[in-house]
């Protein structure tokens, strides 16, 4: 269907400002082409359920910063589609400032070093390893009490068959 006259000025209008509409599962989705160089961006909570989420700040303290709206239009509407006046005068939307954090859904955009991200993610696998090995030794103690030594092994996920001696500890 062709639009013609005045009809197709006011359609080409809406049409060079409307942004795309993102699927319900797409709402948080950022490509990485998008990520600035040498950083990983990702979403925070900033409450869970309507309440502060207490842990937030523990992301600041990892080196997570909120990114600046204006930094980011298709998540902060900055510079996105135009709002009449008389919604933002009666109260029902209120503009977001270039300069404010990105926060969607009780969730606050934020970017760190990727150096930082790495050493993170390295701690978290160091720490899952000790718990892991903890885990091990406690229940192959057991395993050679209640079904034999000759009998207690684990294969880890790629590795070879361990049997694990207690005594062999320092």
């Amino acid at each position: 269907m062709a639009v013609t006259g005045r009809r197709s000025e006011r359609h080409s209008e809406r049409a060079a400002y409307r942004p795309t509409v993102r699927d319900p599962h797409e709402r948080f989705d950022i490509p990485e082409d998008r990520f600035p160089p040498g950083t990983e961006v990702a979403w925070k909570a900033v409450s869970i359920g309507g309440m502060q989420n207490p842990r937030f700040l523990d992301n600041l303290i990892g080196g997570w910063q909120p990114v600046k709206a204006e930094d980011w239009p298709e998540f902060s509407g900055v510079g996105g589609i135009e709002i009449p006046q008389s919604i933002i005068d009666g109260g029902y939307y209120k503009p977001p400032q270039p300069d404010a954090a990105v926060v969607k859904e009780g969730l606050m955009l934020m970017q760190r070093p990727i150096e930082l991200s790495d050493k993170a993610r390295a701690n978290q696998a160091h720490k899952a390893s000790e718990i892991q090995e903890v885990q091990f030794k406690r229940l192959f103690g057991k395993s050679r009490r209640e079904v034999g030594r000759d009998r207690t092994f684990y294969r880890a996920k790629g590795q070879q068959q361990i049997h694990l001696d207690p005594e062999d500890e320092d």
